[in-house]
């Protein structure tokens, strides 16, 4: 069955899967058996030439061209181009394969015209499998990701605590919003994308699971920090939660500290090739409901298992 994906690098990642293309605009990638097909206006189309990375076996056809052999004079929308596509590539086939974010517009658009679209959650099975080249992209991202934490425990070292305020040179207060442009300069000097914004919430805001932080940072109470970036070099994430206190974390905090530290030793030792991650869950929230603290409910252990 025909796939067909539009996008670009940055809101389709199976487009960027499939092509390897690093382009800013969105473009048509269709696949029919073993040809594969990239649709690029003349902009692009020149762009695509100068690539090294891209795959060998991909086809680059012109816009224009399409449009020229159709007759139409005109620049059409994505809905009528995607159709024009098909049109000029396929012969008899009707049934066509797209991905979970494909365009409702252009895929009733294509229906009318004949089309069978059939969504599908994992277009690319193997995404799931990574080589070794995207294991150290991965690694690489994390290591430069840290870099962010680093910054912010310095940040919270150098600050000292007066009058429940959290200050730094000048008697500037510490906010959540100040922080997150600290590491936001970090990331854009390390080519990291921090496209969704990061979290850096303390105090009450720290219980409420993706509260992005606002206000004053609060000394004595946990800041929770979750960063994540992806590489402008090989477009991997990179997301990482860390938890900090400045000052002296309460007694309850201690226990819930050590309690989660404890699940954390135990699962990494039942991690192993072919160990489901919902088991590993499972035995998270087995483990942190025999010490007290609920996993239910909209309540205590609500977030899936998985932040490195």
């Amino acid at each position: 069955m025909p796939l067909l994906l539009y996008g670009n690098v940055e809101n389709n990642k199976d487009i960027y899967y499939a092509t390897g293309l690093k382009i800013q605009d969105d473009f048509y990638y269709l696949k029919k058996q073993t040809r594969e097909y990239v649709f690029f206006d003349n902009r692009n189309y020149k762009i695509f030439k100068f690539l090294k990375n891209k795959k060998n076996n991909l086809k680059a056809i012109s816009i224009e061209d399409i449009l020229k052999k159709q007759r139409y004079k005109k620049v059409l929308k994505a809905h009528n181009l995607a159709f024009l596509i098909l049109k000029s590539i396929l012969r008899e086939e009707k049934e066509i394969s797209v991905n979970e974010n494909f365009s409702v517009k252009t895929a009733d658009y294509l229906r009318t015209k004949g089309f069978i679209i059939k969504p599908k959650a994992e277009i690319f099975d193997k995404r799931a499998i990574k080589n070794q080249q995207e294991i150290e992209n991965i690694e690489k991202n994390l290591k430069l990701n840290n870099q962010g934490f680093d910054l912010i425990k310095q940040v919270l070292k150098r600050s000292r605590m007066e009058n429940g305020k959290l200050l730094l040179d000048k008697n500037k207060i510490l906010t959540s919003q100040g922080l997150k442009k600290m590491v936001e300069k970090l990331f854009i000097d390390l080519d990291l994308n921090n496209t969704h914004g990061l979290i850096i919430a303390s105090g009450k805001q720290s219980s409420i699971p993706h509260h992005s932080g606002s206000g004053m940072i609060y000394p004595n109470t946990p800041i929770v920090c979750d960063l994540f970036p992806y590489s402008k070099k090989n477009f991997y994430y990179a997301d990482m939660t860390r938890t900090f206190v400045k000052g002296r974390p309460s007694e309850k905090i201690k226990r819930i500290f050590e309690a989660l530290k404890k699940t954390q030793e135990n699962l990494i030792k039942l991690i192993k090739p072919g160990v489901e991650c919902s088991f590993l869950h499972q035995k998270a929230t087995e483990l942190l409901t025999k010490m007290g603290y609920k996993t239910e409910n909209k309540q205590g252990f609500i977030h899936s298992l998985g932040h490195g």
